[in-house]
């Protein structure tokens, strides 16, 4: 058995001059849901090719700073998921409450839609 709470965290910036995060240096979070190395393989993804640019001598002015305003987003998308997965899993009469509501709002088509 795993125990795990919300340990969720993300970088307040991606870069800072030469540095540059990705991957759980950047966002951590809990496993719910499976969607922690996607999140990681696309930041590297990402930030991968514009290093080579910059390297190789043909990126953009601004190439780099780009990574940030193009991952930052995704990832707090991805925590706020991871989130609301953790609240719905727990115990309390809050998440109880959360889970039937869902459950009867489900047998509704235009919901499942």
């Amino acid at each position: 058995m795993s125990r795990f709470g919300d340990a969720t965290r993300q970088a307040e910036r991606y870069r800072v001059g030469r540095v540059l995060l990705a991957g759980d240096a950047a966002h951590i979070h809990p496993p719910t849901g499976g969607q922690g190395l996607n999140l990681g393989v696309q930041d590297a993804f990402n930030l991968g090719w514009k290093l080579a640019a910059a390297i190789n001598g043909w990126a953009p002015e601004g190439l780099l700073d780009s990574y940030h305003a193009e991952r930052h987003p995704v990832g707090a998308r991805v925590l706020d998921n991871t989130r609301t997965q953790i609240t719905l899993l727990g115990t309390d009469p809050g998440a109880t409450a959360l889970r039937e509501l869902f459950s009867k709002l489900m047998d509704f088509e235009e919901v499942n839609r």
